[in-house]
């Protein structure tokens, strides 16, 4: 049986690992919208933290809650 420190642990390690790999995924979203956004559309680059903003913005919006079984 695994004790509370343990469990603690691992739960602060799964937590830490997602954030990682959210700040990760706001690198490419940051680079392509700075390459592409300002040269087709005329818009501003963006910062590391509005990319980060705009990919949880995406996840929450474009990312489905429910599987849905196709017959």
């Amino acid at each position: 049986m695994l004790d509370f420190a343990k469990i603690i642990g691992m739960i602060g390690a799964i937590f830490i690992m997602a954030m990682f790999i959210g700040l990760l995924m706001s690198i490419p979203v940051m680079l392509c919208w700075n390459y592409v956004m300002p040269a087709v559309f005329g818009v501003s680059k963006i910062t590391f933290l509005q990319a980060l903003v705009l990919n949880i913005l995406c996840s929450l919006l474009f990312k489905s809650g429910t599987e849905v079984s196709k017959k």
